[in-house]
């Protein structure tokens, strides 16, 4: 019988996952990480949920009463000193940076998908399985492609693109990618899991402001003008108009963040609205196309995918919208899809014009540009 094991946050879709992983087939190991103690090195690897000596939360708790239900094996994967290296200081770095990180897809990248699939082969495992709402098929020629959810208000395909062009996703199952939540919750009240009534889970939100020294500098207008003062770079993003602590007879927004000069540069909502990206660590699926092509892409988790040209480069592209789009953010990813196939992608260095095309980190990308 084929191990699987199924990553497990005590919630209703995690739980249905590993229910339909039994039911499937696999023997099924019901894995639980655990972060707590963030920061502090030489805790053990792993242990038993049982270790009453364990301290741990609630997450793990429901995970185990429904791994008692339906009579598999649960344990706990400690990973708290991979979590801090993969995940909370490239974060802390992006931040410190002028970027807005999203801790939750490095996370899929490093850990869920990274160290939890090593220590699941140790374990005799040749798959894994997680309750997110994405779908993994094959082409005819048998390479795995990743696919939206069917249930399109619950698709999380954007946040696991950086397996498109990896290797393990022939060993990752997505049981939920073709059902709704409606359908979700009702095989869970039927097979009378714990979870079933249980709210949406959180991911895993940290501390970071613990981690962030503030660092005094200037708001400005976009003609440089100085407005006022800020704590810290790290607490605004592009876009944010709450607690600019700029008094203003006009809306303004966040429109640019300058790390060397530790600046925060407002504007108007207008100043916002840009038609190009500039992106880095891009992953393409193995057939990834050799010239520009006309692709739907996202910005972030919640933005509606829109019409777009990527131009590929050597790990980089360029993503070029049809119409300008609001709030594009350095350090958070850009996702390409054709129909519904994720085809590539990666994380955000600039926003720009195509009248600034021979500037900055994207000059020469335009070369031969055929889309004009």
């Amino acid at each position: 019988m084929t191990t699987a094991v199924v990553a497990m946050s005590g919630g209703v879709d995690s739980s249905v996952a590993a229910a339909l992983m039994m039911d499937a087939g696999y023997r099924v190991i019901g894995v639980t990480l655990d972060f707590s103690g963030l920061g502090q090195p030489g805790i053990p690897s792993d242990r038993d949920s049982n270790d009453r000596s364990y301290s741990v939360g609630s997450a793990v708790f429901d995970a185990a009463a429904v791994a008692k239900r339906l009579g598999f094996e649960h344990r706990v994967l400690h990973a708290t000193e991979p979590f801090w290296e993969h995940v909370v200081q490239p974060s802390i770095d992006a931040y410190q940076a002028g970027r807005t990180p999203n801790p939750c897809l490095r996370c899929n990248q490093s850990i869920k998908f990274g160290y939890l699939l090593e220590q699941a082969c140790q374990w005799g495992a040749t798959v894994i399985a997680t309750g997110h709402y994405a779908r993994v098929d094959k082409s005819a020629d048998g390479v795995p492609l990743l696919l939206r959810a069917v249930d399109k208000t619950k698709d999380q395909s954007y946040v696991l693109f950086m397996l498109v062009a990896d290797e393990r996703l022939a060993h990752i199952h997505l049981p939920l990618g073709g059902l709704t939540k409606p359908q979700v919750r009702k095989i869970a009240e039927e097979r009378g899991l714990p979870s079933a009534s249980r709210g949406e889970s959180q991911d895993l939100c940290f501390p970071l402001k613990e981690f962030l020294p503030d660092a005094d500098g200037t708001i400005v207008d976009t003609s440089g003008l100085v407005l006022g003062t800020h704590r810290g770079i790290n607490h605004f993003t592009i876009g944010q108009r709450q607690g600019l602590g700029v008094a203003s007879s006009r809306r303004l927004y966040v429109v640019e963040l300058r790390p060397e000069t530790n600046e925060v540069v407002i504007g108007p909502d207008e100043a916002l609205f840009k038609r190009c990206a500039s992106i880095s660590s891009f992953f393409w699926t193995p057939t990834q196309p050799q010239r520009p092509t006309h692709v739907m892409a996202k910005i972030r988790y919640n933005h509606e995918p829109a019409p777009a040209t990527i131009v590929p480069g050597n790990g980089t592209a360029i993503i070029e919208f049809e119409k300008p789009q609001r709030a594009i953010t350095p350090g958070q990813a850009a996702v390409c899809y054709i129909g519904e196939q994720v085809l590539a992608g990666g994380w955000i260095d600039c926003a720009f014009d195509p009248e600034q095309k021979g500037e900055g980190p994207y000059s020469g990308m335009f070369q031969d540009r055929p889309f004009d």
